[in-house]
């Protein structure tokens, strides 16, 4: 997705003529920005808009969120969606459904050779960063149960199929998305979320419906090194977007409704998202659909690769690494950090970023201070565990990644 609107407003001069000199960035970083937004026009597509039952079953559903009570009726409520999600749809058409929604949406569907329990092991495990399971979008996230029963969400990764009673499990997300494709920012924001876990006519369905709290942070800018299946990112705290020409952009996503649905049978999972979004600057929207879609396709084809990677560790091994890492003492990480960056710098593929310029710009001494840079520093280091682990990682990084954990790697 491109968040893409540009913020300028410069201060009025007396001299007419000094304002034209001072006007002509602007009028640059304009003609910049239209010819980055028309780059990410959509492709003509068959645009369809999914059976009203369908609609109505999503909006009943997300209508849930502003309900504390357990949700009852789930498989009744979301009967006519799961239907939908199971049928076999046109590579060409684009589904939307935007009846009650004043946003727009898009979804998207893949199955995944997997079964249902071993993506609650280890994608709603609150012992396994939320990263490790989704590292094209996903930089860093906390769950935080709003059930008094704070053991609800283990429960979850940890439930026996088929479940003989639903179980839902409500959670304030914190999270931050990684560097978008075409912008390069990235942002922080907070879900409102409810997963339920039910079993019904030979199927175990997971279903989840989460409804941003308020407006992200404006976003700020992001690097994605080499390509983006290498899953390597680099954060700044400068707001904007890292586009040449558009830094000084000010972007926001103001409105996030996403519902998601696993349903097994026959030994694989079907995997479907349904997302409606406004984002852009100064309450203007500039999200399209085409975004959305690439957004879910992007989140689809990482989480398909880790999940069904024949190597994936398992999760308890997961689960224990997750934690040494989470006990190493703060000047471990930040030493491993900085051995990482030091890495990244010299990857022969890398110059092509400019990374060793971006990094001396961007990441200064004291660039990772507070709790929550730890925690995004655990998530990274958990992230290239994994990937060494699946056979992803460089060679290179195999001997700081052993001595931050304190292991023969």
């Amino acid at each position: 997705m491109a968040l893409t609107v540009p913020n300028h407003n410069p201060k009025p001069r007396s001299a007419p003529r000094r304002d034209a000199r001072r006007l002509r960035p602007a009028g640059a970083g304009l003609m910049a920005f239209l010819l980055f937004l028309l780059t990410a026009l959509p492709v003509g597509a068959d645009v369809v808009e999914v059976p009203g039952p369908v609609s109505n079953g999503l909006w009943q559903f997300i209508g849930l969120l502003a309900d504390d009570d357990n949700p009852a009726g789930l498989p009744e409520m979301l009967g006519p969606v799961i239907d939908f999600v199971m049928t076999d749809k046109a590579s060409s058409k684009l589904y939307t459904a935007e009846r009650h929604f004043d946003a727009p949406s898009a979804y998207h569907q893949f199955d995944v050779s997997v079964g249902l329990s071993r993506i609650l092991r280890f994608a709603f495990n609150p012992n396994i960063p939320s990263a490790l399971s989704s590292p094209a979008t996903v930089r860093w996230s906390r769950w935080v149960p709003l059930s008094a029963d704070e053991q609800d969400l283990a429960r979850l990764a940890t439930a026996t199929l088929p479940v003989r009673k639903p179980l839902a499990v409500r959670v304030l997300e914190q999270i931050e998305n990684t560097p978008d494709m075409t912008s390069g920012a990235y942002h922080r924001y907070a879900l409102n979320r409810l997963l339920g876990l039910y079993s019904v006519d030979g199927r175990n369905i997971l279903v989840s419906a989460s409804k941003q709290l308020r407006p992200s942070e404006v976003g700020k800018k992001g690097l994605i090194v080499g390509t983006d299946t290498d899953w390597t990112y680099l954060y700044s705290e400068e707001k904007g977007l890292s586009v040449t020409g558009l830094g000084w952009v000010r972007s926001q996503i103001y409105s996030n409704y996403t519902v998601s649905v696993y349903v097994e049978a026959g030994g694989r999972v079907r995997c479907a998202t349904f997302q409606w979004m406004r984002a852009g600057w100064s309450g203007i929207n500039m999200v399209r659909r085409s975004h959305l879609v690439d957004g879910l396709k992007r989140y689809a084809e990482s989480f398909k690769t880790v999940i069904e990677h024949p190597r994936l560790p398992r999760a308890d091994r997961m689960e224990a690494t997750c934690s040494l890492i989470h006990r190493l003492p703060r000047a471990t990480l930040k030493a491993w950090f900085q051995a990482y960056l030091a890495e990244l710098e010299g990857r022969p593929e890398s110059l092509r970023d400019n990374v060793k310029k971006w990094i001396a710009k961007y990441i200064g001494p004291g660039f990772f201070q507070d709790d929550a840079d730890g925690q995004r520093m655990e998530a990274r280091l958990a992230l290239e565990w994994l990937k060494q682990a699946m056979g992803r990682a460089g060679q290179n990084s195999l001997g700081s990644l052993a001595e931050a954990l304190g292991t023969s790697g």
